[in-house]
C-alpha cells in the first residue's frame, strides 16, 4: 500500500492533475464512474463530510475532512477491485489541486482553439492550475 503525503502531492505537474481529472469526467460520462452525494456528520461543534466514489470493475474509494475548518487535513482511501486497500492520500493539498484541476479541464474543452488570454476571477488556492 501507498501512502501519499502533501510532499507527493505538490511534486504532481498541473497537466497530471488535468489529465487525471479529465479521465475521471469522461468515466462519469460513459456511466462507469459512480459518485453519490456528500454525506456531512454534524457532531456538535465539529462536523465532519465523507465522499465516495468509484470506477465500476476497477477502484474506489472515500475522501473525509472536518467541514468548516480554514485549515486541516482530510483523508481519501482507495482500493482495487479485489477490496484490497492500495492507498491513501494525507494532507491539504489534494482538495484544492483536485477543485483546480477539475476547472482546468473545463477551460480545456470550453475555450475556443484560438483564444490567447484568459480572465482570472479569484486567486485562491484552487487558482494552481
Amino acid at each position: 500500500m501507498r501512502v501519499l503525503t502533501d510532499e507527493d502531492v505538490i511534486a504532481l505537474s498541473p497537466e497530471t492533475a488535468v489529465d487525471a481529472a479529465r479521465e475521471a469526467l469522461e468515466e462519469f460520462a460513459r456511466g462507469r464512474l459512480a459518485a453519490p452525494p456528500r454525506v456531512r456528520a454534524e457532531l456538535g461543534d465539529v462536523d465532519y463530510v465523507y465522499t465516495t466514489g468509484g470506477v465500476s470493475g476497477d477502484v474506489s474509494g472515500f475522501r473525509a475532512y472536518r467541514a468548516g475548518a480554514s485549515e486541516g487535513d482530510q483523508l481519501v482511501a482507495v482500493w482495487n477491485a479485489s477490496g484490497r486497500l492500495v492507498g491513501t492520500v494525507v494532507g491539504e493539498e489534494l482538495g484544492p489541486r483536485r477543485t483546480g484541476a477539475l476547472g482546468g479541464v473545463a477551460v480545456d474543452v470550453l475555450a475556443a482553439e484560438r483564444a490567447r488570454t484568459v480572465a482570472v476571477i479569484g486567486t485562491g488556492t484552487q487558482a494552481w492550475t
